[in-house]
């Protein structure tokens, strides 16, 4: 379709339709009728034989004051057929584009109502034809193509099917796959899924294909070539990664690591994962599974916190695993395979573990100690240098140089940010960096576990203690299912960034295991 011809095409129709009216004596193209088989006075009825497999089947009209967006409305089937599509154009609207959603082979040119007025379209020969006798349902719903504004809520869903989730916010979602030039599943740019709702979309496979292309109906949105993974999996437009389609009441719809394996033992991987139900709150237990050993070692039960940190001291391949549950006894579980490698042979240095961690608070005009666990360095002397970079919140620094030394002292002597720079150095000059970010307070609320004093930093309850209770009050918080006061609101930010997320739960969690 060429939209810049449409204002001369529509004059030009517009003077073809006087010409029309007055041959005809004032006859109306469509005459009022009660019968079952016509249409309402005014409209223009036009059909279009399918012969090019279009799915779904669109007209784009315009010229009047009811032109439409491209593609335009969805085609109705007449009944008793499988290819004739019709549908009455509004009165005022004098040009037309049969479509099937998409440019190119997917669109007729630019069409005249007037011509095409009771005539049915072949976009395999570009032909107007006599059509008589159609038989027109009364219900002018489309019958044989899915409603791409409201979802399917009992898809019929065959033995090879494959979703998509539209978290990138296309308008519509299409599939295009194929084993070779002559052997695809449809012309560009696919078939267009069904809408299952909350952003999923399905499309039902008739055969086996290799390779798989999701878009919105054109080049401007769509992934790149990507081999199919087979039935029962879904692909993230936004994220760009496939994953496992549940159709459990309570699915799991993330499980990652913030760190990806490979990784070195002594490593702090913090894992998490989200769920969601149909029949409750959701509870999560964590455990890894050595695959040589057998041993599996449970690092948090059943709680709402999804978040844990695990801690590898052992070389190995693992299983990492995620079960969860709800209030109804409904279970799930996800599993993700993991190694973790000896950095003794690691030749570039490695920095595994610094505290205090990021976002720590500390107390003015107290010496800070930053300790750092490190790896790797396998070279030469196989010693390992370390050097620390202190910006205070003018952004005066320190004299950094490398030594021997671990850990680093410093005292802040002014309220605000302090950013420590972290070098870590081999002997070959191999050189690794982290930034960590510190605030200097007047007073550090207390953090310790055995705290009785109400009001505590994390003591989101306001029991007195801060423990794993208070990580699920945050979780709930995070979920919705809870309020904070402005007290609560206060202990639940434990890191201090003026904001309530994922990353304070995280830290309770640490202090909880002493590592902070």
């Amino acid at each position: 379709m060429i939209k810049s011809k449409h204002r001369l095409t529509s004059l030009i129709l517009v003077v073809l339709l006087a010409i029309s009216a007055f041959c005809a004596c004032g006859f109306s193209v469509i005459a009022a009728s009660t019968d079952e088989n016509s249409v309402s006075a005014g409209g223009t009825l036009v059909y279009l034989k399918n012969s090019k497999n279009w799915n779904p089947v669109y007209i784009h009209y315009w010229g009047g004051s009811n032109e439409t967006k491209w593609p335009g409305v969805l085609m109705n089937l007449v009944e008793g057929t499988t290819d004739v599509y019709y549908y009455e154009v509004p009165a005022g609207e004098t040009g037309i584009v049969f479509n099937g959603g998409g440019n190119g082979d997917l669109q007729t040119g630019d069409l005249s109502v007037a011509e095409g007025s009771g005539k049915i379209y072949d976009p395999s020969t570009n032909k107007w034809s006599d059509y008589t006798e159609p038989v027109i349902p009364t219900d002018t719903t489309p019958t044989s193509q899915p409603d791409t504004t409201q979802p399917t809520t009992s898809p019929v869903i065959g033995d090879n099917v494959v979703y998509c989730q539209n978290d990138a916010g296309w308008s519509s979602v299409y599939c295009y796959m194929w084993n070779s030039s002559n052997d695809d599943n449809h012309s560009w740019p696919g078939v267009l899924m069904e809408d299952l709702g909350e952003g999923i979309w399905y499309y039902d496979i008739p055969k086996n294909y290799a390779n798989i292309i999701f878009n919105s109906g054109s080049d401007a949105n769509k992934t790149v070539d990507m081999t199919y993974p087979g039935t029962g999996h879904i692909y993230n437009n936004k994220t760009g990664k496939w994953d496992t389609f549940d159709t459990n009441p309570i699915i799991i719809t993330d499980f990652t690591t913030d760190l990806a394996s490979p990784q070195y033992k002594g490593m702090n991987i913090t894992i998490t994962s989200s769920a969601k139900s149909t029949a409750g709150e959701v509870s999560y237990k964590y455990t890894v599974t050595n695959t040589t050993t057998s041993q599996t070692i449970v690092l948090s039960n059943f709680s709402s916190a999804n978040t844990v940190v695990w801690t590898p001291n052992v070389v190995g391949e693992y299983v990492i695993t995620v079960d969860v549950t709800d209030t109804a006894g409904n279970q799930n579980q996800r599993t993700m395979n993991y190694s973790i490698a000896d950095d003794s042979t690691l030749v570039n240095p490695l920095i595994k573990v610094v505290t205090p961690y990021d976002n720590s608070q500390v107390q003015i005009n107290t010496q800070v100690t930053v300790n750092v666990n490190a790896g790797g360095g396998n070279t030469g002397t196989k010693l390992l240098f370390y050097k620390y970079i202190v910006t205070d919140p003018d952004g005066v620094t320190n004299t950094p140089y490398y030594s021997l030394s671990k850990s680093y002292q410093f005292t802040p002597t002014k309220l605000g940010e302090y950013k420590v720079q972290i070098y870590v150095q081999g002997s070959d000059n191999q050189t690794v960096s982290k930034t960590y970010t510190y605030t200097s307070v007047s007073k550090v609320v207390s953090n310790s576990m055995n705290s009785n004093q109400q009001g505590s930093l994390g003591d989101v309850n306001l029991d007195g203690e801060v423990n794993i209770k208070d990580t699920t009050e945050i979780q709930l918080y995070l979920a919705h299912y809870r309020t904070f006061t402005d007290e609560q609101m206060v202990f639940a930010d434990y890191d201090c960034d003026g904001e309530i997320n994922i990353k304070d739960a995280t830290r309770v969690q640490f202090a909880l295991a002493n590592l902070v």
